[in-house]
């Protein structure tokens, strides 16, 4: 055990490499598997395409793209779930064998990506949560599924991007008390129709972003 902080330590290393500028850059106007949840939101009306959330969300990347600015999300959770990060990453890698190839974002098309947290062998890759609030945690521990439905986009479009078959999705909470149950980890399967069902959202999403943009820059000229 006594290799565990050098482990640790790179492991830290490797995951401030997706906060970087380049990596800020690299997701510039890009939509990002951490928010296809929002962009898969419609209206409450049967022929309203995009819900108040989808709309914000295509408003963020028409903000990014005139300003050249990423917008960052801060805040408590955040943070936190920032700094456990790389532990949790070392816990999996303890209970599995299995070791995890850390990659930064990576471009599915000039419009979208995503940064996955992690590649295992050769048809997986990690989803790591560290949930700011411990009842998430708890809830994964005991349901072994997400804490949140909504994270399944996230998964299912990050596998979209790299190609592989399989998620193994880890919660972990280093505030429990007893070891063994900190850590939670379950299996997610790649869904095509979920992936599919991506890959239409996406064009849907651009189409209005290019619209956006466009009546834009054509009533600066105006």
């Amino acid at each position: 055990m006594d290799n565990i902080p050098d482990e640790f330590d790179q492991l830290v290393s490797q995951q401030q490499g997706q906060k970087t500028e380049e990596w800020d850059a690299e997701r510039l106007g890009k939509f990002t598997c951490s928010k296809f949840s929002t962009m898969m939101k419609r209206g409450r009306k049967k022929d309203d395409l995009f819900g108040d959330m989808c709309l914000s969300y295509i408003y963020e990347k028409v903000a990014e793209i005139l300003t050249m600015q990423p917008h960052i999300a801060t805040g408590q959770a955040i943070e936190w779930g920032n700094e456990f990060e790389a532990a949790a990453a070392l816990r999996y890698e303890e209970e599995t064998g299995d070791k995890i190839t850390r990659i930064g974002f990576l471009s599915y098309n000039e419009f979208s990506g995503g940064s996955p947290d992690g590649l295992v062998l050769e048809d997986g890759m990690i989803e790591i949560k560290c949930p700011y609030n411990p009842a998430n945690h708890a809830k994964s521990l005991i349901t072994q599924t997400y804490y949140n439905a909504d994270h399944d986009w996230q998964v299912q479009g990050n596998l979209m991007i790299t190609n592989r078959d399989w998620c193994d999705y880890v919660t972990f909470d280093p505030r429990v008390v007893e070891e063994p149950l900190q850590y939670s980890c379950f299996r997610v399967r790649r869904d095509d129709e979920k992936i599919e069902a991506i890959k239409i959202r996406l064009q849907e999403v651009k189409e209005k972003l290019d619209s956006l943009v466009s009546q834009l820059k054509t009533e600066s000229i105006g």
